[in-house]
């Protein structure tokens, strides 16, 4: 965690509750030397964090290649979140923030990473799926899905097979 303000402590508890182990940076260069040391999984930066944004996250990437960085915004800005994604952003969390939005962003990454790259069980085509534009293109071609279809996609690759109720 770099760059966050108060608002961010139930997120903190939430994800320290659910086993995560977090630890805070104050600088930009605090937070490197820490990500060298720790490889962490998961990099969310806050709008606190006074830094050059493009750089630091270079730096984080060679001393924690597997690292994915999410920024959260303070506020919903379309125009800022896209210039988040240009600068090399994985992703970008608007509040309210919670650990179990967090981690279901990280977990749903991680499987279509893995789908993307042909890693794990699955012998289905790769599907390509972009957050910001909520389009799925897979080989028989592009599909733009609605906010609500995006979520409930979101939710059965979640499920990873099993049921999921209605509500």
């Amino acid at each position: 965690l770099a760059g966050m303000d108060a608002s961010v402590t139930g997120l903190v508890a939430g994800l320290e509750a659910e086993g995560v182990h977090t630890w805070s940076a104050a600088t930009s260069e605090e937070l490197v030397r820490m990500a060298e040391e720790m490889d962490p999984e998961l990099v969310l930066l806050g709008a606190e964090l006074k830094l050059d944004l493009r750089a630091v996250l270079e730096e984080i990437r060679a001393a924690a290649p597997r690292a994915r960085a999410f920024f959260l915004l303070a506020e919903p800005s379309p125009n800022a979140a896209l210039d988040l994604v240009r600068a090399g952003v994985d992703d970008v969390l608007i509040p309210p923030f919670t650990a179990a939005g967090v981690l279901m962003r990280v977990h749903v990454g991680s499987l279509l990473m893995r789908r993307q790259t042909g890693q794990g069980a699955s012998t289905n085509p790769p599907i390509l799926v972009d957050r910001f534009s909520r389009s799925v293109e897979d080989p028989s071609g592009t599909t733009t899905l609605t906010a609500r279809e995006f979520e409930l996609l979101e939710r059965l690759i979640l499920a990873g097979g099993r049921v999921v109720p209605r509500e």
